[in-house]
């Protein structure tokens, strides 16, 4: 029996959901560690939740305390690989993770890759206490956090293709969807008359997409 543990205490409640679905094989036993905020989204979702060990983060419990009963729980467990969902970008949610040592092999899931394997030093006056964040965060990844990881995950192939070809980055990368075809849900036929929606999903960040791109795409659809 393999075990196999998820760490989700931000965000990405689909993920979060994508990946428990993932993790859910033969012979493997789940535990996911999270927040009731984030669970009480996730478990209208979940078909049979007696496949999952769910441990929850207090409310008055700070993310450090947490980790430490993670890190306690995975060594007990004997875990096999803890999955690393979200770690935000900023000194004080790094910082935490520093001491953070289970005895298994780690897989971080990264979101942004400039943001962890591109990122330079920041200069600026116009805000001083966020170039002074952003320089702690990069020097905190580059020093604590990247190398005790055992690989790295990102959600798209062509990802994987940009971090082989314009990084230094020289473990696995792994390719774990964001979202999957779920079959078990229905899914309602759109009518003819119905006006059908694109949708961008994601934040409205120009660094992240190129929505220029997407409006001539349908610019030439329309003429």
């Amino acid at each position: 029996m393999k075990n196999i543990a998820i760490l989700e205490t931000h965000f990405h409640v689909k993920f979060l959901y994508t990946m428990m679905r993932i993790c859910n094989i033969k012979d493997t036993n789940v535990i996911v560690f999270t927040t009731k905020k984030i669970y009480s989204r996730i478990e209208t979702y979940l078909y049979d939740k007696s496949k999952y060990e769910i441990i929850l983060k207090d409310d008055n419990e700070g993310l450090s305390s947490f980790l430490k009963r993670v890190e306690k729980i995975c060594n007990e467990k004997k875990i096999d690989i803890l999955f690393v969902n979200t770690i935000q970008m900023s000194s004080i949610n790094i910082s935490p993770y520093i001491k953070f040592r289970p005895k298994t092999k780690m897989i971080i899931t990264i979101h942004v890759v400039n943001h962890w394997l591109k990122a330079r030093f920041a200069i600026g006056v116009k805000n001083i206490a966020r170039v002074i964040d952003a320089n702690i965060s990069i020097f905190l990844i580059r020093r604590y956090i990247l190398p005790k990881f055992y690989a790295i995950n990102v959600i798209y192939s062509p990802i994987k293709e940009y971090i082989i070809k314009n990084t230094n980055y020289k473990k696995q990368v792994f390719t774990l969807p964001f979202n999957f075809y779920d079959k078990t849900k229905k899914v309602e036929r759109i009518k003819k008359e119905s006006r059908i929606r694109f949708i961008l999903p994601g934040l409205i960040e120009t660094y992240r997409r190129n929505y220029d791109l997407a409006l001539k795409v349908f610019e030439r659809l329309w003429l």
